[in-house]
């Protein structure tokens, strides 16, 4: 068998080096166009039945069940994140500021549900001045099944009859930053989107 001279070996190796870097780049957009695609169609709420409560533990860690308000015209909007995830992150300051922006208007309940334990979720919420009053923990993702939910970060808005009326997957982003000002009747530089 005929052997490869010097040279013919450097470029057969300089092309398989290329291809090797070629398909990981590949790789890696399609990673990230995977990711943004989840995000863009992460699963919605596809609760059939009224909700007539959540369980999961408070700051303190005693169990405690989120309802939905009692009056009428009363709004539920629930925040589900994990401090861990990046998208909640990122949308974490917006969501500080609508919170402040609904609970001031009145009839709006707003909590926030962590996937995580209460003491990361404490931690991170201290760390990230998140009033602790409306977090809670849902480590074994009772809360998630019961509003039909697999991921987070999500926004679901319930009514008072616990019929799920809205609901936002993904962290903010300028279009839903828009959404969310126009149904909530918040003024959209109050929250914006990251980075805005």
């Amino acid at each position: 068998m005929p052997t490869l001279s010097r040279a013919t070996g450097v470029l057969v190796n300089g092309l398989i080096c290329c291809l090797a870097v070629g398909l990981l780049f590949q790789n890696v957009v399609l990673v990230k166009q995977n990711r943004d695609l989840r995000m863009t169609l992460a699963p919605r709420s596809t609760l059939s039945s009224p909700l007539s409560h959540l369980i999961a533990l408070n700051m303190d860690g005693a169990r405690a069940d989120i309802r939905p308000p009692v009056e009428r015209g009363g709004k539920l909007v629930i925040i589900t994140m994990s401090p861990f995830c990046p998208f909640c992150r990122a949308s974490k300051a917006g969501w500080v500021a609508l919170t402040t922006a609904l609970m001031q208007k009145g009839k709006w309940n707003v909590v926030w549900v962590s996937r995580e334990s209460v003491a990361s979720t404490r931690r991170y919420c201290e760390t990230n001045g998140i009033p602790l009053q409306n977090v809670f923990a849902d480590a074994t993702h009772q809360s998630y099944r019961e509003l039909a939910l697999d991921a987070v970060p999500n926004m679901v808005v319930v009514d008072h009859d616990g019929a799920v009326q809205r609901t936002w997957s993904g962290g903010l982003n300028p279009e839903r930053s828009k959404q969310m000002s126009e149904y909530f009747g918040v003024p959209y530089g109050t929250f914006g989107a990251p980075g805005n």
